[in-house]
């Protein structure tokens, strides 16, 4: 097992030039050294290539390190740079880039603002392993099933593909399903989670949190509000429940036909419900609301079921708003 430690001291040392080689020698050294503080010339790059360890997993252009919560910077000239094998790498206090690549990698940054990234294999990645101190870090799975715990502060965690566990922490995080069935935990704070493609659990935990179930895949994705006023947003066949506090219930238009979601803890006098239909349907849209023996009631849109309520008592279509897309 490799262990690479955060260190400016150590970095120096691979800079230590021979001058009486000649100017030639000086001439290699410089190209060396050059390699050695550029994130793209190591075997790979830090930021991904024929390894398969692409800190972006979906593939895409994504986002710049700064655009996360906190604006999570883009890392030394010199990242710590694990290898294809099984690697523990550790971060310092400053703000810095570590990148596991291949293999199942423990990766633990320091209080600084960092940019973490597991790489191909099953990793476990903390954003701050350290006592007291807290930065706003970005974490990146990769491809494999990892753990990505973003500890304090206000942390960017993205899954990518693998059936991932998110733990946001203290602080205002953003967690990224990715691909695969994940379960993103949002903890204290007001958090957003976005669920990818795959059978999502959700959990908001303390605070007004954001929860999405994402694009209709055709899973079910179980969305748990918490404490606070959140707002919840599925498809078909999705459970939504909002736990305490004035939640928000929101449903597409386009999930009818599907199968209702299930708002598992709707409550007329507190909670709301929306639908979202595309702009040339809103002036067509008619809302009603069927009450069942057993105590639910069944909102309709246009006809079409739209969400099983479990609690129905006092829920009339007036209630129920309707906007554009």
């Amino acid at each position: 097992m490799l262990l690479l430690m955060g260190c400016a001291g150590l970095m120096l040392l691979a800079l230590t030039f021979d001058h009486a080689a000649g100017d030639e020698a000086d001439d290699d050294a410089d190209h060396d050294a050059g390699e050695a503080t550029d994130p793209g010339a190591a075997e790979g790059g830090a930021d991904g290539g024929a390894d398969g360890s692409d800190p972006d997993p979906d593939g895409g252009a994504g986002e710049a390190p700064g655009d996360a919560p906190g604006g999570a910077p883009d890392g030394p000239e010199a990242p710590i740079l694990g290898s294809d094998d099984s690697d523990w790498l550790a971060g310092t206090d400053a703000d810095e880039r570590l990148d596991g690549r291949g293999g199942d990698d423990d990766i633990r940054a320091g209080a600084g603002d960092d940019l973490i990234a597991g790489g191909a294999g099953d990793d476990v990645i903390y954003g701050d392993y350290s006592l007291g101190q807290f930065g706003d870090d970005t974490l990146r799975g990769g491809h494999g099933d990892d753990l990505l715990a973003g500890d304090g502060g206000d942390d960017w965690l993205q899954g990518g593909t693998g059936d991932d566990t998110l733990l946001g922490g203290d602080g205002d995080d953003r967690a990224e399903g990715g691909v695969g069935d994940d379960w993103l935990s949002g903890n204290a704070g007001d958090d957003t989670l976005h669920a990818g493609a795959g059978a999502d659990d959700l959990s908001g935990d303390a605070g007004d949190d954001v929860l999405d179930a994402g694009e209709a895949d055709g899973v079910r994705d179980w969305l748990h509000g918490g404490e606070g006023d959140d707002t919840l947003t599925g498809h078909a066949d999705d459970w939504l429940e909002g736990g305490a506090g004035a939640d928000r219930f929101t449903l597409p238009g386009d999930a009818v036909g599907s199968g209702p979601a299930t708002l598992a803890d709707f409550r007329a006098d507190e909670d709301r419900i929306e639908l979202v239909v595309p702009q040339n349907r809103l002036a067509d849209a008619q809302v009603t609301v069927e009450p069942q023996d057993d105590g639910t009631a069944l909102v309709l849109l246009n006809g079409e079921p739209v969400a099983m309520v479990l609690d129905g008592r006092g829920l009339e279509a007036g209630m129920i708003g309707v906007r554009a897309a």
